[in-house]
């Protein structure tokens, strides 16, 4: 399948099925309270037990929505044009295992990153600007604190961080494919075989591959750029809670839903 057509697709499958779109809509609206909430009552949330309950429904409600992903990519693999219906229990376990997946490439990009910060004086001076803002009293001298450290350091700081954005970017690459496999056969072990995760990829083609990232982000730029001129206009005119509604209810919704139709489409050819 072509990229042009896996794309053409992903942006009509979310509206193939509008109960489900607005289904999963309003689970994120639900994972959404500790932000819908304040508004009606005109003040932050300061009641502890509150805060907690809203804490762990949001908890529960992301790895249900991750869960769904999951669902929603079997299916696409599968080149099903069927909507896979929400299954709370069976989307929250497999929530779970793909929490644990995403943690895995967290924990390694988290070592990799601190031994790079570390080689490269990063790390340092890292900590030396967070005791420059500790120390400054009312507001803070970015000048101060940028003087406050080396340069050896300052150009460490960059590399580590360009460094960083490199790494992001290539464990995006290789999570997207463990997810696909976390789909087709549902074991973390498997998921996480960077082997057979390299095998998938060059059966997809790297070309290919890349082809599709860059049209994805593209795309999702697009579409955040087009909502956050529609978001500013209604935060404009004081209607900033129906923007929390609109974004829960229909646009992370539809992002979620068309990325795993995309991906799922494009894993077709190893699924």
């Amino acid at each position: 399948m072509k990229l042009t057509e896996i794309y053409s697709n992903a942006i009509k499958w979310p509206f193939s099925d509008i109960k489900a779109l607005l289904c999963l809509g309003v689970l994120l609206i639900i994972g959404s309270l500790s932000t819908l909430v304040p508004p009606l009552l005109g003040k932050p949330i300061s009641y502890l037990p509150l805060q907690i309950i809203f804490s762990i429904i949001s908890i529960i409600v992301a790895l249900i929505a991750g869960g769904y992903t999951i669902s929603m990519l079997k299916n696409s693999m599968n080149l099903s044009d069927e909507i896979p219906c929400i299954s709370l229990k069976t989307n929250f376990i497999s929530g779970i295992k793909l929490l644990l997946v995403a943690l895995i490439y967290i924990i390694i990009y988290a070592i990799i990153l601190f031994v790079i910060g570390y080689a490269t004086g990063g790390l340092e001076a890292l900590s030396m600007a967070q005791t420059a803002i500790a120390n400054t009293a009312g507001a803070v001298n970015v000048t101060a604190i940028i003087n406050s450290i080396p340069t050896s350091d300052f150009v460490g700081l960059g590399i580590t961080a360009i460094i960083g954005l490199i790494l992001a970017i290539i464990f995006g690459i290789f999570l997207n494919i463990s997810q696909c496999r976390l789909a087709k056969n549902d074991k973390i072990l498997d998921a996480i075989n960077l082997g057979n995760v390299f095998d998938d990829i060059n059966t997809i083609g790297w070309g290919r591959y890349i082809g599709w990232y860059v049209l994805l982000i593209i795309i999702n730029l697009t579409i955040g750029i087009i909502i956050s001129i529609i978001m500013s206009i209604l935060t404009f005119a004081h209607l900033g809670f129906i923007v929390v509604i609109i974004n829960a209810l229909i646009i992370a919704p539809f992002i979620q839903m068309f990325t795993a139709r995309a991906l799922g489409l494009l894993y077709s050819d190893v699924a």
